[in-house]
């Protein structure tokens, strides 16, 4: 007979844990005999319940995102398309005022559709050059307002795209944690449903499918220590590289 080995699931990421899970539904649905294909319903249940969960968490953190960037970006299309037209004005103040400014403008490229990272750091480089500009041709190339809402609108997607880092490298809260330990829970008592019914069952499945489950975990683990030791092994280089730089 060979058990279903033991391993923990508690310390695995979201995404790893939903991997790891999804291959072993896969292969038990594909092996279980047809008579105890109702084994895996639990499991599958609460695999599929988290997943939509982080799914739809993580949709609706791109959505927001994907909004922010766009009010972004049409603040520094308004404030292009006000600078292109005041450089033509007839106040000869304002046409000054506004080529100023522009100048600024034409010596950063439009950001608007590069990358998020490539095109808010061209926005933090405009908006400390602008900054440098006084208030006073800001107002008079018309613009002052809209470069504070663009500020604004740079700060709010910051902030968001931070919120959302941190919210996928923190642990689960709330509908999110009880998901994903219910699915933990699952996955426990599958093993010992598979395991029992090596002992009671004629089908040699059960012991194939402990098989393939025992070189998942073998496989899983070496992964989670070759991360491990990169990272130790990253942590000594750069120890290594300050007290040199002493």
């Amino acid at each position: 007979m060979k058990k279903i080995k033991s391993i923990s699931l508690v310390n695995f990421t979201n995404h790893a844990l939903v991997s790891f899970c999804a291959e072993v539904e896969s292969h038990i649905k594909t092996s279980l005999p047809v008579e105890n294909a109702a084994l895996c319903g639990d499991f599958s249940a609460s695999l599929s319940v988290f997943k939509d969960m982080l799914s739809s968490s993580v949709e609706t953190f791109n959505e927001a995102i994907l909004e922010a960037d766009k009010k972004a970006d049409g603040a520094w299309v308004a404030i292009n398309t006000l600078l292109n037209l005041n450089v033509n004005h007839y106040d000869g103040a304002v046409c000054e005022a506004a080529r100023t400014v522009l100048d600024v403008f034409d010596n950063i490229p439009n950001p608007t559709r590069l990358p998020y990272a490539e095109e808010y750091a061209r926005l933090a480089s405009l908006l400390t050059q602008l900054s440098a500009i006084p208030e006073e041709t800001l107002k008079t190339a018309m613009v002052d307002g809209w470069i504070d809402e663009l500020r604004r609108r740079v700060d709010a997607f910051n902030e968001l795209r931070k919120t959302k880092t941190q919210t996928r490298s923190e642990i689960e809260t709330g509908a999110s944690k009880k998901a994903r330990q219910a699915l933990i829970d699952a996955y426990r008592d599958l093993v010992d449903t598979l395991n029992a019914m090596q002992l009671i069952s004629k089908s040699d499945a059960f012991e194939r499918i402990a098989q393939y489950i025992n070189e998942l975990i073998d496989a899983n683990r070496a992964t989670m220590k070759a991360k491990k030791t990169t990272r130790k092994g990253g942590k000594e280089d750069e120890g290594t590289a300050v007290d040199a730089a002493k």
